[in-house]
Parts: C-alpha cells; structure tokens; sequence
C-alpha cells in the first residue's frame, strides 16, 4: 500500500538513518523500521536508497496498541513554545504547511490536547513540572531519545533545530509519545 524510499543525499554511506533507527528500537523507543534496497524499474538500475517504514496510524497501532488519538507531524520551528490557550492558533504554517501538521483526525482538526500539552510544558513551575509532565508525555521514552540524539549528534531534531518528530497522543495512557523521525543529519 505504501512505500518511502529516500535516497540518503546528505548522507553519502547511507547508513545515518539506518543505524539511529536501529539503536532507538533497541533502546525501547518506537522508532520506524528500514532496510537498504537497490532500485530496477523495468529492468534499468536507479540505485540504492533506504526504505522506511511510514510513521501513520498503522505504526501507532503497532506501537503503542491503539490508532485512534492525535498524530503530529512536527517540523522546523516545532519548538513546543506557548501562544495561548487557543488550539487553533497552534495550526500555524509559516512555509505553507503546518509547523504541527495533523496526520490523524484531520476532519475534526481538533488542537486541544497539543495546546494543552504545551501549556503543561511552558506554564507549570519547575516544581509542578516535575509532577505534571509525565501525566502528559512518556518522559522516560523521550528521555531515551535525548540521549540517542546526543550521542550521535542529531542536530535536526527537537533538541537543536526544534524540527523532524512526531507526537502522538495515545488514547490508551491518555500521554503522548515522542517518536523520532528523518534522522540522516545525524
């Protein structure tokens, strides 16, 4: 049904991504599945490129067991920053799409467990954060990706260009679940 091939071109031994998805699954964090294959269309070599698993409602229901909640693609500037107590105003797309562009749900197009989310983030003391977050976030999932983007020096990802995650709000724990994503800059 879907295939995502990607040619790798800022990475020229195409491994990058590979190698990081492998090292978040074994590390416990849901991360796609890939493998290297060598393209033919009617029979003429256009060569190697990394197929990768589509992060979809498909993955979450592998994943986390349920398809049902809110899945945010979230690019450059997903910074996590409060505007206000508005969900809408959190459907911003500066470049045309949206910085937190919804996958799941788009008929209802409802922001509101993502501004909340957000507010929880920016809003809460360094006291009440402590508490509050892992109501809200798997911390400890995430905490294993903050690690994994250190050591191997992601820097397009949340931590240092606020870009390429996703976040999806399982309805099963009623937290969200960080999920890495596009990590040939690694």
């Amino acid at each position: 049904e879907k295939l995502k091939l990607n040619a790798e071109t800022n990475d020229p031994a195409m491994m990058r991504s590979r190698l990081c998805w492998d090292l978040y699954r074994e590390m416990g964090v849901p991360a796609p599945r890939s493998n290297h294959v060598e393209l033919y269309i009617n029979g003429d070599y256009f060569g190697l490129y990394l197929n990768t698993e589509h992060i979809d409602e498909e993955f979450c229901d592998l994943r986390f067991g349920s398809q049902g909640g809110n899945l945010y693609k979230c690019s450059y500037p997903a910074n996590l920053d409060y505007i206000s107590n508005n969900p809408d105003d959190y459907k911003l797309a500066p470049w045309g799409e949206r910085t937190y562009e919804l996958k799941t749900n788009r008929e209802l197009d409802d922001y509101s467990d993502l501004a909340e989310l957000i507010s929880v983030i920016n809003l809460s003391s360094d006291n009440e954060l402590e508490c509050s977050l892992p109501e809200y976030l798997n911390v400890y999932s995430y905490l294993k990706v903050a690690a994994i983007d250190v050591l191997t020096g992601n820097w397009d990802g949340y931590i240092y260009n606020q870009n390429n995650y996703y976040l999806y709000h399982n309805p099963t724990t009623d937290r969200f679940e960080y999920i890495p994503y596009d990590t040939d800059n690694t």
